[in-house]
């Protein structure tokens, strides 16, 4: 009876079981113990790709997809792995975010999060922009951390961003100016040259000093009682303003005419909704106002739109221009090849006529 004691099915399921447990465990422990003497990869972060999704008012969406290598025989469970991004655009913090409790099966694997970008952070932004000569440093950082492991893992990335928004500005061209006035045919004004430079930036105003050489063709002066100006970019009027009683334009000679165009830095904001939706590229044009007191009529407005200045901002912030997330986000050019943006971070001198310079108006 004695020896039959320990043996039967319930006795050999006992043993089998005992077995299997052995077995994970000594699996287990190999696991661990190769992970703590790096015998088993850690797992790492392939590749980081950012692009914009919807933007409204006050809120810009940023989609990033993230492709993980766990090179290891078993995955890491839910709620093992947690991965975060974070934009810089010149040190200023843009967007950041966190999404936890997700898996790492073996092999790659991507893995989306989302993060929001206050719009009101553009403002900030754009002085260290202008201040570091319309030049922008962009800063990505994807990481992925798990408690299993105790350890995390990044990859950075960023690109560099250089516009050149005021060097067409700076022109030799002569350019008429007519009033349809009694008593004279043919030009009232010449406007010679016209340079301009980033002036002093604050948090606030980005002011441009312009100057404009204009040559009286007239035998008597010609007082400017005003020069005024609209600044618009996508349509968004970021700038508008005037100068009365500017200068007295002598008889015969060019006459620098100085005026400060002022960005209000506050309007950005809304300026950065048209140019998500519009591709990253903005249209930025600068309209002048003129009037004068001419001899016999008066003081009249000129027409000036000669001097009208139009230029173009196109961005790729992360990389990823011509590819969204939500298709809803852009009204138009998703489609469209990508264009190479402007580099350069050039701000020319402005050029200061000479007093008795010849004109040069057009035949």
């Amino acid at each position: 009876m004695s020896s039959e004691q320990g043996s039967g099915p319930f006795s050999d399921t006992a043993r089998l079981v005992g077995v299997v447990l052995l077995v994970v465990l000594v699996v287990l422990g190999s696991i661990a113990g190769a992970f703590a003497f790096g015998f088993v990869g850690v797992p790492k972060v392939v590749s980081s790709e950012s692009r914009f999704g919807g933007v409204n008012e006050s809120t810009t969406t940023i989609r990033t997809d993230v492709v993980v290598n766990n090179p290891n025989p078993i995955g890491l469970d839910r709620e093992n792995a947690t991965i975060s991004h974070a934009v810089q655009m010149n040190g200023v913090p843009m967007a950041e975010g966190t999404k936890r409790g997700i898996s790492l099966p073996p092999g790659n694997s991507t893995r989306s999060i989302t993060t929001y970008m206050e719009n009101e952070r553009i403002p900030e932004w754009w002085v260290t922009h202008i201040r570091r000569g319309e030049r922008t440093q962009v800063a990505v950082a994807t990481r992925v951390y798990s408690p299993a492991l105790d350890d995390s893992f990044a990859v950075p990335g960023g690109r560099v961003l250089e516009t050149d928004l005021l060097s067409e500005f700076n022109s030799n061209e002569t350019r008429p100016v007519d009033a349809d006035v009694p008593f004279r045919e043919g030009p009232v004004l010449y406007v010679n040259r016209t340079s301009a430079e980033w002036g002093e930036v604050s948090e606030t105003e980005t002011p441009i000093e312009s100057t404009f050489g204009v040559y009286n063709p007239l035998s008597v002066p010609i007082p400017v009682t005003e020069l005024g100006y609209t600044i618009r970019m996508n349509g968004v009027r970021v700038g508008n303003g005037s100068t009365d009683g500017v200068r007295v334009l002598d008889s015969g000679r060019v006459t620098p005419v100085n005026t400060t165009l002022t960005i209000n830095a506050t309007r950005l904001d809304e300026w950065w909704v048209t140019h998500l939706r519009e591709n990253q590229e903005t249209t930025v044009r600068v309209s002048f106002r003129l009037r004068a007191d001419l001899p016999v009529v008066g003081t009249v407005g000129l027409p000036v739109d000669v001097l009208t200045y139009t230029t173009e901002l196109e961005t790729d912030l992360l990389g990823r221009k011509n590819a969204t997330a939500d298709p809803s986000a852009s009204r138009r050019g998703l489609n469209t090849p990508e264009k190479q943006p402007v580099i350069s971070n050039r701000v020319p001198e402005p050029v200061t006529p000479a007093r008795n310079e010849v004109a040069r108006p057009v035949r």
